[in-house]
């Protein structure tokens, strides 16, 4: 009798190897291989163009350990931002764990090089910085559109120093989504041929009430620029002209739910 049952559990085991042997798991775009003691991986495309890019091998084995965990980790950063948003999104860094800091990489949507943010890895996924980049000039617009009826036809630029909190998941077609929804620094520059000091004060408390309005909060700041800077500003120099030279008035306020105040 127990030799019938060592005999069924040998026949039982031998047919399970037979099944497992030569068996393909596809996970997502990856295709792993299960044969006897090893796994073997096939990179897709974009996995392959970043090793390119590092003049390393693109067959998965020819790689050494810590080279073929960074590739699979990126690619799964990758699809988490492609799935969340969407689209698709190249590769621009990669930064491996360290004693000081998460794993983490740089990425772009393809064919805009110039939104260039970060994905991290963390204990519960990933995280990301997309939307704080890819509403930037849509939020400018909006700001601009909300201050043009009350400037009192001076000229003003707006640049954005900083996005802080972003809490949408894609860019709104209704502009008034940002309300409640975003943080910001902002820096106002006025050209002082079209402006005076007590007028950008009066703008300055314009502002501040509109923003305020729209629950739009962040650290705000004046500038009413010397005559003949204005035509020289541009969105990657601008900071170089608030220098005390540059100009006759500046006031840096802070806007919460508490209201103003100034720092």
């Amino acid at each position: 009798m127990k030799k019938n049952y060592t005999f069924a559990a040998t026949t039982i085991l031998i047919a399970l190897l037979i099944m497992l042997s030569g068996c393909t798991i596809r996970i997502s775009d990856k295709l792993y291989s299960t044969k006897p003691n090893k796994t073997t991986v096939t990179l897709n495309a974009r996995q392959k163009e970043i090793l390119r890019e590092k003049d390393l091998p693109t067959d998965y084995d020819e790689l050494t350990y810590t080279q073929k965990k960074a590739i699979v980790s990126m690619e799964e950063m990758l699809q988490y931002a492609d799935e969340k948003y969407n689209d698709t999104f190249c590769y621009e860094g990669y930064v491996a764990k360290g004693p000081l800091e998460k794993e983490h990489m740089y990425a772009y949507p393809k064919g805009k090089s110039h939104l260039v943010f970060t994905i991290t890895k963390t204990e519960d996924g990933f995280e990301d910085n997309y939307m704080t980049k890819a509403v930037h000039d849509d939020l400018i617009t909006y700001l601009v559109e909300l201050f043009e009826p009350i400037n009192n036809g001076s000229k003003t630029r707006l640049f954005i120093d900083n996005i802080g909190r972003v809490d949408l998941e894609e860019i709104p077609t209704d502009y008034s989504e940002f309300d409640g929804n975003i943080t910001f620094n902002l820096t106002l520059m006025v050209d002082g041929a079209t402006c005076t000091e007590e007028q950008i004060i009066e703008l300055q408390n314009r502002v501040a009430n509109t923003l305020i309005e729209h629950k739009l909060y962040g650290r705000i700041q004046f500038v009413l620029l010397e005559e003949g800077y204005y035509e020289e500003l541009k969105s990657y120099t601008y900071t170089q002209f608030l220098g005390n030279q540059n100009y006759t008035y500046r006031e840096r306020i802070y806007l919460s739910s508490e209201g103003i105040k100034i720092y």
